[in-house]
């Protein structure tokens, strides 16, 4: 069976549409919203454009980066949606091919942790399609270091 992700990506798309396209994208990483459906407003997901499962399997070069993108990315959302923390997880368990999860959590939540993660949600397009714009915009005010892009 074929990777989902690895399939889409060969079409230069997400398994999904996600609501205004990647967010950040190089040559080893991209990233996009979560499907509004069922995210936090501004939950990601960082994707590998490499099919592999966990840290063991990176590259030298990936595993150079992730740290990278993955600040820059928390720190976007940290600024953009007024996130007091922003939870990763990698599980790989309901779609096979490395991808880290970011969902922030903004002080007034009435829910954190796993509660939060575990817990129905969603947002509105609109909203999202805002913030996808607004994360653009930060990550050109961050500054990249070296190997991320």
């Amino acid at each position: 069976m074929d990777c989902v992700i690895c399939a889409g990506w060969r079409q230069r798309r997400p398994p999904e549409a996600p609501v205004g396209g990647l967010i950040y994208e190089d040559d080893r990483w991209y990233a996009y919203h979560a499907p509004v459906g069922t995210a936090t407003l501004g939950q990601l997901f960082l994707v590998s454009k490499r099919h592999f499962l966990d840290l063991t399997e990176m590259t030298p070069e990936e595993a150079s980066t992730y740290g990278a993108v993955l600040s820059r990315l928390c720190a976007a959302l940290k600024g953009v949606v007024h996130a007091e923390r922003v939870y990763t997880i990698v599980t790989v368990e309901g779609v096979p091919h490395f991808h880290t999860w970011l969902t922030p959590r903004t002080a007034g939540a009435a829910q954190r942790g796993w509660a939060l993660i575990t817990s129905s949600r969603s947002c509105s397009e609109d909203d999202a399609l805002r913030v996808v714009t607004a994360l653009r915009s930060a990550l050109e005010e961050i500054p990249a270091t070296s190997g991320s892009d």
